[in-house]
């Protein structure tokens, strides 16, 4: 990033990239060096000193997400897409499309939970999952709480399978502490290893029997 008026050095200014902060590398007056932050979407990227922001400066970050969109946005109206129930949940309903709860568009997938140990897992019906490469990937989704709810360890875990559908690696990112009802975003970059044919997908967490959780906006592909 090229300009004037950053500062010698960084101190507490913040670079973001259409709302995702990221962190730099180098920092000088007329120049920052900064790699693109996991979940980064396409928009403008600023920096800013407090109350003062720069000017935003039009950003493209190219993905190829690997999920289906009906799976990944939910938003493919009478579809959850690819879910299914894998443990820890309601025998009747315990997924579905949400109407009310949306990170992004117009529909999330809303979950119930009521199984004994109050943990809960949703997982892929398309085994061994969707086609994928080897190379760097980000993993990342949104998730929130309904009401009276609370949900902790809320993760998403992907398997990445060679054509014979052998695990090759596992990585997974958790929203931190409880989630609530403010929607929040984990992700994180891995490395898909070489050989990788296809990529399964869970959800999991703990939260008490009767509480429903949303989670929207999955991505899981490479980045660009």
């Amino acid at each position: 990033i090229s300009g004037t008026g950053f500062g010698a050095a960084q101190g507490s200014s913040t670079v973001v990239f259409n709302g995702t902060a990221a962190t730099p590398t180098s920092w000088s007056d007329t120049s920052i060096a900064v790699p693109v932050p996991a979940g980064a979407t396409s928009g403008n990227v600023v920096v800013a000193e407090g109350a003062s922001v720069s000017n935003g400066v039009s950003f493209t970050v190219t993905l190829t997400n690997y999920l289906d969109a009906a799976t990944a946005t939910l938003d493919i109206a009478g579809s959850i897409g690819q879910w299914e129930t894998w443990y820890g949940l309601a025998s009747t309903s315990p997924l579905s499309q949400s109407t009310v709860a949306e990170h992004d568009g117009t529909y999330g997938l809303s979950i119930t939970t009521t199984g004994p140990g109050d943990y809960w897992g949703v997982q892929l019906a398309n085994y061994p999952g969707f086609a994928a490469s080897s190379g760097e990937a980000t993993i990342s989704f949104w998730a929130s709480a309904g009401p009276g709810s609370s949900s902790t360890g809320t993760t998403l875990t992907v398997e990445w399978l060679d054509s014979n559908g052998n695990i090759l690696a596992t990585n997974s990112v958790a929203v931190p502490g409880t989630l609530t009802s403010a929607w929040t975003q984990a992700s994180a970059k891995v490395a898909a290893p070489q050989g990788t044919a296809s990529v399964i997908v869970f959800l999991s967490g703990q939260m008490a029997t009767g509480s429903i959780i949303y989670a929207d906006t999955l991505f899981v592909g490479s980045s660009d």
